[in-house]
C-alpha cells in the first residue's frame, strides 16, 4: 500500500527539494541545512507506516531545534537592547541569559550544562588525540585501531603471515606497538638504554608513577644482576628449609589425595620462600610474605582496568584504581622500617665493610648492604631501600610462581616423568640436601623448566623498549623517540625450524640439545639469546633469572621427593589466555591433586 498524500503534504511542509542523493531543506534566516538520509526514489518505495513516522520523528527533532535556537537568539535581542545603556561586556550578557534560562527551565538548564560538559570533554579527547602511529610511520595496523581480544596470538600470527620479513603496529591495549620480526632480535638487543629503554617501557607498562616499577636504579641492577646471582650457590640448603616451611604451611602431609589451587598456592610458597632470605624466617612467616603475594596482583588489576577507561578520564581515576597498591606498599614500608634502620646502623658502626657483604649460613642476605655499598653518599636512604626491596620483591615473585605453576601442571599430566626426575634427584643428592651449587648437575630438570618456558611464555613478545631518541633499524622506517616497539617472539618459540614439532611438549628437547657437541653449557633455562629469547638478552636482559632458576629448582626437588602430582579426573591442563597486552594469563582456578609420597 502506498501513501501518496503523506508524501506529498511532507514534502510541502518541510520544503523537500528533489536529488539524487538526499532531501534537504535550508532555513534562509539561520542557513541551517537539515539532511534526511534517504535519496527521493528510497522516500517513493516507503510503503511501511514505521518508515514514515521515522521521517516524521526526524522532521520534529529538526522543528524543535530551529524553535529553540530561534527563541534563544530573541532573547538574546531584547537583553543587547535591554542593556545597551549599561554598555555589558558580551560575557556579562551571556551569564545574565545562562541566569535567565535557569530560571525559566532549570531541568532543561541543567541537561544542556551536562551536555556542554560532555561535549567538551569529547572535544578535547579529540583534539589531544595523538596521530595514529600506523599513518605517522607508514606500517599496517593489524587488528584494528583497538585491539581489545583475546584471541590476540591469533592476530599476531595473521600479521606474521602477512608480512614475515617486515614489522607492523599492533594496538596492545590502547597503545601502539610496533613488532618486529624474528630476524631482527640480535640487531635490537645490542642496542644501548640510551638509545632505547625496556626500564622506560615497564615503567610505562606498569604506571611506575604510581608502582615504582621500572624505577631500577643502577646499583639496585648490579645488586640483583651480580650479588644476588653470587649467592644462589651459598643459599641452597638454607632455601631448601625455607622451602619446607612454605609448603608444610600450605600443602602439608597428604595421606590422602587432596587438591590445590596452584597458582594461589606457588605465590605465597615463592612469596615465604624468598622473603625468608630476604628479610629473615621471622618477618617473611609473619604478614610480609602475604602482602607480597597480593602485591602484583594489585598492579595488574589497575593496569586492566585502566586499559577499560577512557584515556581522557585515566589521570583522574589513577589513584582511585591505585589505592590497594597503595595500602600494600604502606605496610610493607612500615615492616621494612626497622629492619632498614638496624642494617644502615651496622653498616655506619662497622669498620670491616666487607665482612658485612657476606652471606652467612641460616641468616637473610646481606641485600640491603650491598645495595648501600654501591649507592653514593646520601643516596641510600631508608625509603630508596625500602623502594629497592619492594620492586625486588614485586619482580621475583609472580614470575617464578608462574614458571612453578605450569612446569606442575606439566609433570601432574606425565607421572614417568615424574619417576625420572626423582632419579635425578637422588643421584645428586645426599639425604635429600642439595649440593652448594647453581644446580647445574640437575640437567633433565633444566629441560623440563626451559621446555615449559618455551610451551607457556610469560607473553608473545620479548625486547620491549621504548626508544630515548630517534632510531633506525636495519628493517621498516625511522621510529621518532617515545615509539615502543619489541620483537615477536611467539614465532621463534614456535619454529618448526629451531624446534622439531613446537606444538609438542617434549621434556628432553633441550637436554637432547646440550648434548650436541659445544652445546653443553647452551640451551640452559637461564640462557638467552635468538632461541632462548623468554628473559630478553644483551646489556638490558632480565637481571633476576639466575636467583629464579635457584628458586624454581629448589621448589621442585622438595614437591617432586614429598608428594605425587596428578590432575582432577576428567580435567586437562588449564591453557592460559593471551590478554590484548600480549602476556599469557593462567587459569588463575585451576588445581591439581598432591598425595604425599609416604
Amino acid at each position: 500500500m502506498a501513501f501518496p498524500g503523506v508524501r506529498r503534504g511532507l514534502g510541502e511542509l518541510i520544503g523537500l527539494r528533489k536529488s539524487d542523493a538526499w532531501y534537504s531543506t535550508e532555513d534562509p534566516r539561520f542557513g541551517l541545512t537539515c539532511r534526511i538520509t534517504a535519496s527521493t526514489r528510497k522516500l517513493a518505495s516507503c510503503t511501511s507506516p514505521w518508515q514514515y513516522a521515522d521521517i516524521i520523528q526526524f522532521i520534529a527533532s529538526t522543528t524543535i531545534t530551529t524553535i529553540m535556537l530561534e527563541s534563544l537568539i530573541e532573547q538574546w535581542q531584547i537583553m543587547r537592547q535591554a542593556f545597551a545603556p549599561m554598555r555589558l561586556s558580551r560575557w556579562q550578557l551571556v551569564k545574565l541569559l545562562a541566569a535567565q534560562i535557569h530560571r525559566d527551565n532549570p531541568v532543561a538548564a541543567k541537561i544542556a550544562a551536562l551536555l556542554f560538559v560532555a561535549g567538551l570533554f569529547w572535544a578535547v579527547s579529540v583534539l589531544t588525540r595523538p596521530k595514529r602511529l600506523d599513518k605517522k610511520l607508514g606500517l599496517p595496523l593489524i587488528g584494528g585501531s583497538r585491539t581489545l581480544k583475546k584471541d590476540f596470538a591469533t592476530v599476531i600470527e595473521r600479521g606474521r603471515q602477512m608480512y614475515p620479513d617486515q614489522p607492523f603496529i599492533v594496538n596492545s591495549s590502547g597503545k601502539p606497538f610496533v613488532v618486529y620480526p624474528p630476524s631482527n632480535f640480535d640487531e635490537i638487543k645490542r642496542l644501548s638504554e640510551e638509545e632505547a629503554s625496556a626500564q622506560d617501557f615497564f615503567y610505562d607498562a606498569t604506571h611506575g608513577y604510581w608502582t615504582s616499577v621500572g624505577t631500577e636504579t643502577p646499583a639496585l641492577w648490579k645488586t640483583i644482576g651480580i650479588d644476588l646471582a653470587r649467592a644462589g650457590a651459598p643459599v641452597v640448603s638454607t632455601k631448601q628449609k625455607d622451602a619446607r616451611t612454605a609448603f608444610d604451611r600450605y600443602v602439608g602431609y597428604c595421606p590422602d589425595e587432596k587438591s590445590f589451587n596452584v597458582f594461589d598456592v606457588m605465590m605465597k610458597v615463592v612469596a615465604l620462600t624468598n622473603g625468608a632470605s630476604f628479610v629473615g624466617r621471622e618477618v617473611a612467616g609473619g604478614r610480609w610474605h602475604e602482602l607480597v603475594a597480593q602485591l602484583p596482583m594489585t598492579v595488574y588489576f589497575a593496569v586492566i582496568f585502566l586499559t577499560w577507561t577512557p584515556r581522557l578520564f585515566r589521570p583522574f581515576l589513577e589513584p582511585l584504581f591505585f589505592l590497594p597498591h597503595f595500602k600494600v606498599q604502606r605496610d610493607m614500608r612500615r615492616i621494612l622500617e626497622p629492619i632498614i634502620k638496624q642494617d644502615l646502623d651496622e653498616w655506619s658502626k662497622t669498620d670491616d665493610k666487607k665482612e658485612q657483604l657476606k652471606v652467612k649460613e641460616g641468616q637473610r642476605l646481606p641485600y640491603h648492604k650491598w645495595l648501600i655499598s654501591r649507592y653514593g653518599p646520601g643516596e641510600a636512604t631508608p625509603r630508596q631501600l625500602a623502594t629497592d626491596q619492594i620492586v625486588t620483591a614485586f619482580e621475583s615473585t609472580i614470575s617464578t610462581a608462574l614458571t612453578i605453576y605450569y612446569i606442575l601442571f606439566q609433570l601432574a599430566s606425565r607421572p614417568e616423568l615424574q619417576d625420572e626426575l626423582r632419579q635425578e634427584i637422588a643421584d645428586n643428592t645426599t639425604d635429600g640436601q642439595l649440593p652448594s651449587t647453581s644446580l647445574t648437575e640437575l640437567r633433565k630438570m633444566d629441560s623440563v623448566m626451559r621446555e615449559s618456558f618455551r610451551v607457556n611464555p610469560f607473553a608473545l613478545f620479548s625486547l620491549y623498549r621504548i626508544t630515548r631518541k630517534p632510531l633506525q633499524l636495519s628493517t621498516g622506517p625511522k621510529l621518532p623517540a617515545g615509539t615502543i616497539f619489541c620483537v615477536d617472539v611467539h614465532h621463534i618459540n614456535n619454529s618448526s625450524a629451531l624446534f622439531p614439532a613446537p606444538t609438542r611438549y617434549d621434556p628432553h628437547r633441550f637436554l637432547n640439545k646440550r648434548e650436541q657437541p659445544g652445546a653443553e653449557h647452551r640451551h640452559q633455562f637461564v640462557s638467552t639469546g635468538p632461541m632462548d629469547p623468554n628473559f630478553g638478552d644483551g646489556t638490558q636482559a632480565c637481571p633476576g633469572r639466575f636467583w629464579a632458576n635457584n628458586t624454581i629448582k629448589v621448589c621442585l626437588v622438595h614437591v617432586l621427593t614429598r608428594y605425587r602430582l596428578k590432575l582432577k579426573e576428567g580435567h586437562t591442563r588449564p591453557q592460559p589466555v593471551c590478554m590484548p597486552n600480549g602476556s599469557w594469563v593462567p587459569d588463575l582456578k585451576a588445581e591439581v591433586i598432591f598425595q604425599s609420597l609416604d
